[in-house]
């Protein structure tokens, strides 16, 4: 129901400031927006399978501050994630605690990113919340934290600053190793939707065959970091994350939501947006749509398709609010009902694929602590359950 709640509020908003372009009360009900997502995630309950595994490692590995040592978490050891649960431990914090400075971290980042580069606040907010909301910050903790710092040191490579880009890539890498990856992906920022670009997607496409059986046999390459290579070796073999070939809808829904819509919207904005802030972002856009393509071959990718999803949203967010003429943003609700059945796949797609994973949902928050069964089942499904203990939050 909170979920509900959140997509009406944020639709409303969309509707009164980016469709009507009112202005009063515009900067604090974007704060208000910001306050309710941290507090949403921060304050949760036995929500999002990987947050079991932290909380696991919150109370059981990580120790104080006294005990902390960077040749125990070092490069590789997402030494930085680490610092955050080392300090809230020693202050004699509870787990939820974590949980609400990593949803400050990641939220308050991405609404500054989110201002920087469209107009369209709300809408693209309300985008971000049905694309990579949940995932940011109830389930890949670590690695949302890498995701948005690197968000702004893509902006820095775009403006050829190499050192302030790499030195955010960098610090990015300390929260989750995963990192590493998009330290090489700045000699892509070239690609554009042309016939090299359209020619590079489909090899992306086919690249996922040859690596997943890379990764597969070069497992060992990762030693030196078992939570990584475990991590891995469930991935390539699960069938959540597993090749979707045999689930036509599945196939024909992912590549009409994740690859489709963000071209289409890329193609529109590129003929009828004269924001130049969008523009200069088509690398991200592409690049996103390049890990889809390798992920339906190679589960893993699913991880640097979350590095571009904020680049979705953005140019979502544009053709949402673009294709209602201006002479009829003022008068007519119809005309921005129109909009949203234009998204409905895409709203209908995220937001089937996070309820049937009985993951996020029901929530319940550290007030309540109330147990849903089927919730805890997935939990067991899939190796992360720990049992109920109201003191371990």
């Amino acid at each position: 129901m909170i979920y509900i709640f959140i997509t009406i509020f944020l639709l409303l908003l969309s509707l009164r400031y980016d469709i009507c372009g009112r202005t009063k009360g515009k900067d604090l009900w974007y704060n208000v927006v910001l306050l309710i997502l941290i507090l949403v995630a921060g304050l949760r309950w036995r929500v999002g399978t990987d947050t079991l595994a932290y909380i696991t490692r919150f109370y059981h590995l990580y120790p104080t501050i006294g005990g902390f040592s960077f040749r125990d978490y070092g490069f590789g050891n997402d030494p930085f994630y680490a610092l955050i649960n080392v300090f809230v431990k020693t202050l004699g914090g509870r787990f939820y605690m974590v949980q609400i400075i990593q949803a400050s971290i990641v939220n308050i980042l991405i609404f500054k990113y989110v201002r920087r580069h469209t107009n369209y606040i709300f809408t693209c907010i309300l985008f971000y919340f049905f694309i990579n909301y949940l995932n940011y910050t109830m389930e890949v903790m670590r690695g949302s934290i890498s995701i948005v710092i690197c968000l702004f040191g893509n902006d820095y490579i775009l403006d050829k600053k190499w050192f302030k880009g790499y030195l955010l890539y960098c610090i990015a890498a300390m929260f989750h190793f995963q990192t590493i990856v998009i330290m090489l992906l700045p000699s892509l920022f070239w690609i554009r939707f042309n016939k090299l670009g359209i020619a590079i997607l489909v090899i992306a496409f086919f690249v996922g065959f040859s690596l997943k059986n890379i990764l597969e046999d070069y497992m060992f390459l990762l030693g030196g970091n078992e939570i990584l290579e475990s991590e891995m070796e469930a991935k390539l073999n699960s069938e959540k994350y597993g090749e979707v070939h045999g689930n036509t809808l599945l196939l024909v829904g992912i590549v009409l939501v994740k690859v489709i819509y963000p071209i289409l919207s890329l193609l529109l904005v590129k003929k009828y947006c004269e924001d130049d802030r969008l523009k200069r972002l088509e690398p991200f856009l592409l690049l996103g749509v390049m890990f889809v393509l390798i992920q339906l071959n190679l589960p893993i990718a699913f991880r640097y398709v979350y590095y571009y999803g904020i680049y979705f949203a953005l140019f979502f967010s544009e053709v949402f609010v673009a294709i209602i003429p201006k002479s009829l943003r003022q008068r007519s609700f119809l005309v921005f009902f129109r909009s949203i059945l234009l998204f409905f796949p895409v709203f209908l797609s995220y937001g089937n694929s996070y309820y049937r994973t009985h993951k996020y949902h029901p929530y319940t928050s550290i007030i309540e602590m109330s147990i849903d069964r089927d919730k805890e089942k997935v939990f067991k499904e899939r190796n992360t359950y720990n049992p109920p203990n109201r003191k371990e939050y």
